[in-house]
């Protein structure tokens, strides 16, 4: 399995439209270790033929391979990050032991730039469902109503986070990636959110787990 450096080294055999795919690979790693090949060709405008045309030429395999590559290079990335805060702060025998409890613990979870916009995310939808639904108190469908008000501050909030993260790492977050993130990719979520969440608060109501307000 080749290095992401090694494939850097490779790049100049790539042609025009192989480049751009390469460097939103590289742009974007945390998104390349968790987006199906579908996925990756929709975010970057080509087809999958052309991606994985673009894995093979530079030593994978495959898709998959790329993925498994990606994510070495980001579990890198974030020890190096970890090891010299780390080593600011302290570096008695007892906090390397404290670093390494730490550094597992973040492996296998969602990367840093993909966790903080999803927790907005989740604190916006739980604010704003939550007032609405009092607010609307007496209304017809007012479920419904907070639930698709809260969605929908929830992914612009989501869109915000992703741009401002997306300056601050010189990379670049645009209208359709946003689009992709926050409807394409969400919508079986979104289907899912809107029959079994009202359901949900219906049963709890009338069983009295939550007192209607």
């Amino acid at each position: 399995m080749p290095t992401v450096q090694q494939m850097i080294d490779l790049s100049d055999t790539l042609t025009k439209t192989q480049t751009r795919i390469f460097e939103y690979m590289l742009n974007h790693p945390e998104a390349v270790c968790y987006d199906t090949l579908r996925n990756t060709a929709e975010r970057i405008g080509v087809t999958e033929v052309s991606v994985l045309k673009v894995c093979r030429k530079l030593g994978c395999s495959g898709y998959a391979e790329m993925k498994e590559v990606f994510r070495h290079y980001v579990g890198e990335r974030l020890k190096d990050s970890f090891d010299r805060s780390y080593t600011l702060e302290t570096v008695d025998d007892r906090s390397r032991s404290d670093r390494g409890a730490l550094l597992r613990s973040m492996f296998g979870m969602p990367p840093i730039w993909v966790a903080i916009p999803m927790a907005f995310e989740m604190a916006t939808y739980g604010a704003v469902s939550g007032w609405l639904y009092r607010k609307l108190n007496g209304r017809g469908g007012r479920i419904y109503l907070s639930l698709i008000t809260a969605m929908l501050a929830g992914r612009l909030v989501w869109g915000l986070v992703q741009f401002l993260l997306a300056g601050l790492r010189s990379t670049t977050f645009n209208l359709t990636m946003f689009l992709s993130g926050a409807v394409t990719m969400a919508l079986p979520g979104i289907i899912l959110q809107l029959i079994l969440i009202p359901v949900l608060v219906v049963v709890m109501e009338r069983t009295r787990i939550v007192l209607d307000a």
